[in-house]
């Protein structure tokens, strides 16, 4: 499956490290970008209150 590190789809079959996690794009079946994260990003999520 074709998929990117980033959603410009500049890294072709990576994934990205972004705040300590993981995560990647995709298309689906009609051509929706589709990310799934295993962090969220940014610099406070820990006093998001998600």
């Amino acid at each position: 499956m074709a998929h990117w590190a980033d959603p410009s789809k500049r890294t072709p079959g990576e994934i990205n490290t972004h705040d300590g996690g993981r995560g990647v794009y995709w298309e689906d079946p009609d051509g929706h970008l589709l990310e799934i994260i295993t962090q969220p990003y940014g610099p406070d999520v820990e006093n998001s209150g998600g």
